[in-house]
């Protein structure tokens, strides 16, 4: 290494200084130096692609070395290595600062807080402007101006620096550094919130928005009274805080066992927003036996939750909530206000229709708001409001593209960009109002994404034929059995299963809710409940009763049994009950890491808890990993296992070879891909050669004559949940 004089010092200050683009002689022979110099490509090697950072590192260097030449000749001569030592130092402490301005905690920082919403007004104005003449936003452009904002605060009010290369370093350090395992948005800031408590409240550190979090999974975030009650309170501060501008309303998702499995190709759903209510708690702590203090209490947690849906249309603070699992039919309000911002993944659903319950009564004034609020987007079809409310839950499953379609969302994001689109959220909205709502809506639009065809529409006019124009039950009875469709006779059926007066209070409750305001509205739905629970009919479904033995019948009209769901509520004198959920167990809330890369996160192979990469762990996915002599260790069980010794597979169960990339286990019985179901053994092709999806390696393609344990999966496409043809397919 050569170190620097004080005469070559000046000759590189020269060097630098030297006015390059204004030298005729030197731009005339620049072509001609750059191709002589040109590296030499070995032929005989097959050519491999070079990513755009190793080309511009290259013509970085050829430009230099043509400067350095022509430099050398015409003026002074110079060492190029001890120039490249003498140009670390800068570099070097230009990096230095480069990483400060990355650490810098700018939320703490007071002044940066109170000048960032002016900042991002004034970027809402522009979006306003430019969204006039087509010229949206999209993420890379606020990205770009959050970085450029808070380096031109960093270089006017923490320390000078050039801002122009900053914004080009920290361009380069983002492209660099891309995740290469192509699931690890699977497993990377998912943003999991475990509290002890049922509401996590997050406030921002100046002014911006506050998050609450369900986080109680380990109770399916059920709602108690206590914790409506809460969620309650939060609101209240919220709105008589200043500093707030708005609430964000999330939870950590609790999983479910998944439907049993069958033959069809079907969605699995495994997440729960909620569980909804607590009348299954409540119910299972009183016991059937106190029928009076059951109607209470059940009847005291239905009060506490519309007395608070009441007070969502006065509350003054823009809401977004964030639904990635199944959202509780009969807590529907605390997430699904039409008032809010709905922000849905593909997890989102909605079971709606009619169904035996502690309350089945369903979300009337939620239908009849989102005709009013879709009226000049997409008109809903004429009916829908009757047909969502006695649909079977089959024809009623509302997946993201039905509740985009119905006006019960508002955007659409993937699972895998959900922690994306909530920072962005929060960091929007440290706008102030009255513009906190563009800036919100303008970080929502940005991640909007299609969620693929609305099912719901396939029924469009036999919806409205039926459901549309009819003034009776009996009616609506007839024109079903005069379609005679496979989709008619599936809602008829459904029917045959349900309590009669049940289902024609329903259709009644509907009618009314035409003319009725929402407060009176929400009322009716409790009432019709509270009437259900005090039914003969309601004790028969407690008893499991699977016979129909129901009050009256489909066909006949029995009106006492049904007048009396619309007669004034009176409750017996009693004190009910009021269920408590256990508290939370200790979760492990240590940081979870991918096994070769030791990044924090839940990895999809691994999952395990560690703070390094285990070594010698080989990601199943890249293939990449770290060697460890004489030792080898499972990417999915995280065991080490002697290299001398017969390890067994963790998906087969079987010792010797991988199944993926070896013909036989060592007992030479044919091995078994456990992802595409090929076998290895006699039928082995020895022509041809499969790619693992695996470890990306070639591996023995089996022959046609080889059969599979399992093919690739066939698609339905079809639109209805239980794979069933619509109405026109089925009539051909």
């Amino acid at each position: 290494m050569k170190a620097a004089t004080s005469d070559s010092t000046k000759i590189f200050q020269a060097f630098d200084a030297y006015p390059w683009t204004s030298d005729a002689t030197f731009q005339a022979g620049l072509k001609n130096i750059l191709q002589a110099m040109k590296v030499p490509t070995d032929t005989n090697q097959p050519s491999m692609p070079e990513d755009s950072r190793e080309n511009e590192l290259l013509e970085r260097m050829q430009l230099l070395r043509a400067k350095h030449f022509y430099f050398s000749k015409f003026k002074e001569p110079f060492d190029l290595e001890a120039y490249l030592e003498y140009e670390k130092e800068p570099r070097k402490a230009q990096e230095e600062q480069f990483e400060r301005v990355e650490n810098y905690d700018y939320d703490n920082d007071t002044k940066y807080a109170n000048g960032l919403p002016g900042v991002i007004k004034g970027w809402v104005e522009q979006q306003m402007q430019d969204g006039q003449r087509g010229k949206l936003w999209d993420k890379e452009r606020l990205d770009f101006e959050f970085t450029k904002a808070k380096a031109f605060y960093y270089a006017s009010c923490v320390e000078p620096m050039n801002v122009t290369q900053y914004l080009m370093w920290k361009n380069h350090k983002e492209e660099s550094a891309q995740p290469v395992c192509p699931f690890a948005n699977l497993w990377q800031n998912k943003g999991t919130v475990i509290s002890k408590t049922f509401l996590a409240t997050e406030k921002a550190p100046h002014s911006g928005a506050t998050t609450l979090t369900f986080a109680s999974p380990s109770s399916k975030n059920v709602f108690t009274v206590e914790r409506i009650q809460d969620l309650q309170k939060a609101l209240d501060d919220a709105d008589n805080d200043s500093l707030v501008t708005s609430l964000m309303i999330t939870a950590t998702v609790a999983e479910k066992s998944s439907t049993p499995e069958t033959e069809r190709i079907e969605t699995r759903d495994t997440k729960l927003l909620s569980s909804g209510l607590a009348y299954h708690e409540t119910a299972a702590q009183v016991g059937m036996n106190q029928k009076d203090i059951l109607e209470v209490s059940l009847a005291k947690m239905a009060r506490t939750y519309y007395d608070f849906v009441k007070t969502l249309p006065g509350r003054n603070k823009p809401t977004m909530t964030f639904m990635n699992g199944q959202i509780p039919f009969d807590a529907v309000y605390l997430t699904e206000w039409p008032g809010f911002f709905r922000v849905i993944t593909e997890h989102a659903l909605l079971d709606l229709g009619l169904r035996t319950s502690h309350a089945p009564i369903p979300p009337l004034l939620l239908l009849y708001l989102c005709r009013s609020r879709m009226a000049e987007k997409r008109p809903l079809p004429e009916g829908v409001e009757l047909y969502l409310a006695l649909a079977p839950p089959s024809l009623a499953r509302l997946r993201a593209p039905e509740l985009l379609g119905l006006g019960l969302a508002d955007v659409f994001v993937p699972e895998n960009k959900l922690y994306e689109i909530f920072e962005n959220v929060k960091r929007m909205a440290v706008c102030p109002p009255p513009h906190t709502v563009r800036a919100v809506q303008l970080a929502l639009t940005i991640h909007h994404a299609y969620p693929g065809p609305d099912r719901l529409r396939v029924w469009k006019d036999e919806i409205e034929s039926v459901f549309g124009a009819v003034d009776s039950f009996e009616k609506l009875v007839n024109k079903l059995k005069s379609v005679d469709s496979r989709w008619s006779r599936t809602i008829l059926d459904h029917w045959r299963t349900l309590p009669p007066a049940l289902l024609k209070a329903t259709f009644m409750a509907v009618q009314k809710a035409k003319t009725m305001e929402p407060n009176q509205v929400l009322e009716l739905e409790h009432t019709l409940n509270a009437k259900w629970r005090q039914s003969q009919d309601y004790y028969r479904w407690l008893d499991d009763n699977t016979t129909n033995t129901w009050t009256g019948d489909l066909e006949s009209t029995d009106e006492t049994a049904v007048d009396s769901y619309f007669d004034d509520l009176l409750l017996p004198e009693c004190d009910g009950q009021v269920y408590v959920a256990p508290e939370d167990p200790d979760q492990d809330t240590s940081g979870m890491v991918c096994p070769v890369t030791g990044k924090g996160g839940v990895c999809p192979v691994g999952g395990k808890s560690a703070a390094i990469a285990p070594v010698g762990a080989v990601c199943p996915v890249t293939g990449q990993g770290q060697a460890m002599d004489g030792m080898a260790q499972c990417p999915i069980k995280g065991l080490q296992t002697p290299a001398d010794m017969a390890a067994e597979c963790p998906v087969t169960g079987k010792k010797g070879a991988c199944p993926v990339g070896s013909a036989t286990n060592v007992d030479s019985t044919p091995n078994v891909c456990p992802v595409t179901g090929q076998t290895g053994g006699a039928s082995i092709s020895t022509t041809t050669a499969t790619q693992c999806p695996v470890n990306h390696g070639s591996a023995p393609a089996v022959s046609s004559t080889a059969e599979t344990e399992t093919g690739p999966a066939q698609i339905d496409s079809r639109p209805d949940d239980s794979k069933s043809t619509t109405p026109h397919q089925t009539e051909a």
